[in-house]
């Protein structure tokens, strides 16, 4: 894998995706549509297309889940645009509860982030997820911002701020700073040690130690389309 060794600002505040993503259906039926002739609007032709092909298509799906949802796992990614978790993991609507934030965080019960815990809490204690995913991934802004972070005190201080929580990551891969592939290196240790802080909370920690909820990390290369998952008995990243 070939990984850039430094990141222009420009590239970074770039690659800092900060919205989340909509599912996408694959395989939805073409006609004198509104959603075929287009407006010009993204968002107007993407509503349009929903309308006229894709909830019909698929309209048993969304009437099963009208009234309540029952997802099997949530899912912890990067805000970042090109991060879609119902097509990496070929799930459809109503199977996945979603965090997403810069650089797949999840705050440590040290340093709570409320709005940040609440998706979890809600989806362990309520929805009863099975398992929880944390999904890092390949050029990653924030991973990238982290080893420049005092540059961004001022330009990007809620940023700033938020990627400080992983500043510790960071300091246990100082030595290895010079290698070739440490963009890698970091984006699968920021990615592996949230489970470590999703563990510091006690309605996490007691469901997996019930043997109710397990935990996982992986890493996506994006260019690729390469999944590694993190072995925990090993302490290594290998084929998902």
């Amino acid at each position: 894998m070939s990984i850039r060794k430094s990141y222009s600002r420009r590239q970074i505040l770039r690659a800092l995706g900060f919205g989340a993503g909509a599912t996408a259906l694959a395989a939805c039926t073409t006609g004198p549509t509104k959603a075929s002739q287009g407006t010009g609007d993204p968002i107007a032709d993407g509503i349009n297309k929903f309308e006229d092909s894709i909830y019909p298509d698929n309209k048993k799906l969304y009437e099963d889940m009208a009234d309540s949802q029952s997802p099997h796992t949530l899912v912890v990614t990067c805000s970042d645009s090109r991060i879609d978790a119902e097509t990496l993991l070929s799930a459809k609507p109503g199977e996945l509860f979603h965090l997403r934030n810069i650089a797949n965080i999840v705050p440590h019960a040290s340093k709570p982030d409320f709005g940040m815990l609440a998706p979890v809490e809600y989806a362990v204690a309520s929805l009863e997820v099975s398992t929880i995913a944390v999904i890092g991934h390949s050029n990653c802004g924030g991973m990238a911002a982290l080893q420049h972070l005092d540059d961004y005190a001022k330009k990007l201080p809620a940023t700033h701020d938020w990627l400080t929580r992983s500043k510790d990551v960071l300091a246990r891969l100082e030595g290895e700073r010079k290698a070739e592939d440490f963009s890698l290196r970091l984006e699968r240790a920021n990615a592996a040690a949230q489970l470590e802080n999703l563990m510091s909370h006690p309605f996490v920690s007691d469901r997996v130690n019930a043997g109710a909820l397990k935990l996982e990390a992986y890493h996506y290369d994006i260019g690729k389309g390469d999944v590694t998952k993190f072995d925990q008995k090993k302490g290594i990243f290998v084929d998902a």
